[in-house]
């Protein structure tokens, strides 16, 4: 690896096989989930987030 790569942190080809890409796509997606906005379904995995939205531009006339 070149000291130019190594400054910015790419990892060399025998580094990448160690990155579990399962893990990173599954927390991806729930980070993605926990974004979401209006009725949510009752499956949420985000148990902290509820409903939010919903009312929004009702008071300007925009449904």
């Amino acid at each position: 690896m070149s000291s130019a790569a190594s400054l910015i942190g790419v990892s060399s080809e025998t580094d990448v096989g160690a990155f579990d890409y399962g893990e990173a796509l599954s927390k991806s997606l729930l980070y993605f989930e926990a974004q979401r906005s209006g009725r949510l379904p009752y499956n949420q995995r985000v148990t902290w987030r509820d409903h939010s939205g919903l009312t929004d531009g009702l008071e300007q006339g925009i449904t």
